[in-house]
């Protein structure tokens, strides 16, 4: 095992991020380099620091914005370790996909972090049971949201980016993100197959 095992917190909590990077460095041979929520800090600390593990505890509202972040964190650093606090379960296969190594609920102890990094450490994981009940029973249809939903209904009806950008009030970017995270959870590559899928299976 390596001298020091390096370790990032995202956390939008400051009250809480003291308490993550002194329990974490309870334990032997963990660093916590970095421990804040600005995203260019995260990926400044990845390029000067051999960093093995980013916990990440943020507000369930910006899941998506930050996991489309952990893509790109991921692409720079495809060896570090991803572990995440979320209820949030409508991203699980998004979370997977992008190579997340484990998945907590927010309310989880110090006890249960830092088991699930000793996990993480070893090469494996832990999926809590409310986790993997729902990818053993899981309906496509439940991993959406409402506003993926709504989203969806205007893809249907043939609406460019633009015009859906237009209809819920966001930029274009914002909804080609939104469709990114979409295709995800459907399991598709395309415009085409995702309307194709949703009327197959009358999602929305």
């Amino acid at each position: 095992m390596k001298d020091m095992y390096k370790v990032i917190v995202v956390c939008d909590d400051p009250l809480k991020r003291p308490t993550f990077k002194v329990f974490i460095e309870s334990l032997d041979n963990m660093q916590v380099v970095l421990s804040n929520l600005p995203e260019e800090r995260t990926y400044n600390t990845l390029k000067t620091e051999n960093v093995d593990l980013i916990l990440i505890d943020i507000d369930e509202e910006k899941t998506s914005k930050y996991l489309n972040s952990i893509s790109q964190l991921k692409k720079q650093a495809a060896d570090t370790k991803v572990i995440m606090l979320t209820d949030n379960l409508s991203y699980f296969d998004y979370m997977t996909a992008l190579g997340i190594s484990g998945i907590l609920p927010k309310k989880s102890t110090p006890d249960h972090i830092i088991r699930m990094i000793h996990t993480v450490q070893e090469g494996q994981t832990i999926i809590p049971i409310s986790v993997l009940h729902r990818i053993l029973f899981k309906n496509p249809d439940e991993t959406l949201t409402d506003k993926e939903k709504n989203i969806l209904s205007f893809v249907i009806k043939g609406y460019t980016n633009v015009k859906i950008a237009k209809e819920i009030f966001v930029s274009t970017r914002t909804v080609e993100k939104k469709l990114s995270v979409i295709y995800e959870k459907l399991g598709v590559h395309s415009r085409i197959e995702a309307v194709e899928k949703i009327t197959r299976e009358k999602m929305v």
